[in-house]
């Protein structure tokens, strides 16, 4: 679905791990454990959900210096939500936090 974080145009992406999948050595603290979002170069560990949740993913584009460009990464999970439900009531939550977002003119269009 599109949308915006900020000014910042947005696709998402729920995400949700199976309560019966098993992921024996995947290094997360949980089994179920998926890891799926990887970026060696900024974080030490990779990005990874469990134990049934869902989570909602926000994937955008922005400028960066000498006019490279960055994926912008923006994740709403809660403990225990494993419903669409209440996915949906607490993305309805963090609404004015999403729209708060304010990114420099310099870096969105660099």
């Amino acid at each position: 679905m599109a949308t915006l974080v900020g000014p910042v145009a947005m696709m998402t992406v729920d995400v949700r791990v199976s309560k019966t999948a098993r992921t024996p050595g995947s290094g997360c603290p949980a089994d179920p454990c998926v890891a799926f979002l990887k970026d060696p170069k900024h974080w030490a560990h990779p990005f990874a959900i469990a134990s049934g949740w869902i989570s909602r993913l926000y994937f955008g584009t922005i400028g960066g210096l000498s006019g490279a460009k960055h994926t912008f990464v923006v994740e709403i999970e809660a403990a225990a939500i494993s419903d669409q439900a209440a996915l949906e009531a607490l993305t309805k939550r963090a609404q004015p936090i999403l729209d708060s977002v304010g990114i420099p003119e310099v870096i969105l269009n660099n």
